[in-house]
């Protein structure tokens, strides 16, 4: 039955809890539990913010403003590791058509979603999302299939829903318009999570005649929805992979590499992301456009694709001084014992090659190699090495990372 309100008798002395309809409290309740309510004069009333209980309290002429303070808002922006629902949940639990939430939602999905301090539950959000608009539902959009996996996979922060409803064009008003900068900031500063930035802004250009699955196949798409264990980033890809002065991605990339950038599932592929850095950009080298407190964030980031060690390869000075003596082995040591990030141990090695006629294949056993193309928990990155060799518009890879003039990588040997 749903949980209706309970007092608690404050104040000096013996108190009490006074229940309706006999709620069970339970026996760790502490004060930090407690969230106030009311004028704050004499005796206050306190309520358990337990799932259904929130939910249900909005619907007796109750603003959410009355019933939630700033600091629960506070407590949203600020928490790091996971982005915190309860405040937005029951903002988007009001009463609709006279259905209370609390009808169609059992407690124990409610108390997973509370529970999960890793991964942002999108349950709240997903079925506001699947309410009737325009006379069209959700559901007619999106298949069933889709949404249980959505449900259940706890491990992953499922975007489905909430980028649905951030492409959706609300009376001519663009993104732009409904979200402050501040928001943006605190979405790029975040190391723990994905930054979603591009990806948003890629995803909200559907306000200019054209919908993002007009430039995309459905195909590309399908692989995005079933990858339960990695957010995949093809929107995101394609964004970096504008066309810049007339030169399209398509036109610099083989097929073969896209095709080993995508049926990799348990990977972020950074193929075209490390293209797009190593472009100089009118002139502009990448040491110039990032600052050494990113990288920084970079590195202390366990959770992260580990990216330090490669960008550091790249924005090297190349004044005589080799990546082996700006590296520590422990460094190293961590780089290979990580089964969740990227290991580029096997990268680096091939990019510091003395290039003077030792091939890789003579100086790296098989067995290395083997365990880079099979570990599928990282990314392979054998067939990016030799693209990162390639001239690109007239300025060979070489030319710009101190590398022999016309140096060139194919499979397993360097020349």
């Amino acid at each position: 039955m749903p949980v209706q309100w309970s007092n608690y008798k404050g104040g000096e002395g013996e108190g009490g809890w006074e229940v309706e309809d006999d709620l069970d409290l339970p026996e760790d309740l502490t004060s930090g539990d407690l969230m106030t309510s009311g004028s704050g004069q004499g005796e206050e009333d306190y309520f358990v913010p337990s799932p259904r209980d929130t939910l249900t309290l909005t619907q007796a002429g109750s603003s959410y403003g009355h019933t939630h303070s700033h600091s629960s808002w506070q407590l949203l922006w600020t928490h790091s590791l996971s982005l915190k629902l309860a405040a937005l949940m029951d903002r988007l639990t009001l009463t609709q058509a006279g259905s209370s939430y609390g009808q169609t939602h059992s407690h124990s999905s409610w108390q997973l979603l509370w529970t999960d301090s890793l991964s942002l539950k999108l349950a709240a959000l997903m079925d506001r999302l699947t309410l009737t608009q325009a006379g069209s539902s959700y559901g007619q959009t999106h298949s069933h299939s889709s949404w249980q996996l959505l449900w259940t996979d706890s491990l992953s922060l499922k975007l489905a829903a909430l980028m649905d409803r951030l492409t959706l064009t609300q009376a001519g008003s663009s993104y732009g318009q409904t979200h402050s900068h501040s928001s943006w900031q605190l979405l790029w500063t975040d190391s723990l999570s994905l930054k979603l930035a591009a990806l948003m802004d890629r995803l909200t250009l559907t306000q200019a005649g054209s919908s993002y699955g007009q430039t995309h196949s459905h195909s590309s798409w399908q692989l995005l929805w079933t990858d339960s264990l990695s957010l995949k980033l093809a929107a995101l890809m394609d964004r970096l992979t504008l066309t810049q002065a007339g030169s399209s991605y398509g036109q610099t990339h083989s097929h073969s590499s896209w095709q080993l950038l995508w049926t990799d599932s348990l990977s972020l592929k950074l193929a075209a992301l490390m293209d797009r850095l190593t472009l100089t950009q009118a002139g502009s080298s990448y040491g110039q456009t990032h600052s050494h407190s990113s990288w920084q964030l970079l590195w202390t980031d366990s959770l992260s694709l580990k990216l330090a060690a490669l960008m550091d390869r790249l924005t090297l000075t190349q004044a005589g001084s080799s990546y082996g003596q700006t590296h520590s082995h422990s460094s190293w040591q961590l780089l290979w014992t990580d089964s969740l990030s990227l290991k580029l141990a096997a990268l680096m090695d091939r990019l510091t090659l003395t290039q003077a006629g030792s091939s890789y294949g003579q100086t790296h056993s098989h067995s290395s190699w083997q365990l880079l193309w099979t570990d599928s928990l990282s990314l392979k990155l054998a067939a990016l090495m030799d693209r990162l060799t390639l001239t690109q518009a007239g300025s060979s890879y070489g030319q710009t990372h101190g590398k022999k003039e016309g140096y060139r990588c194919h499979n397993l040997e360097c020349f």
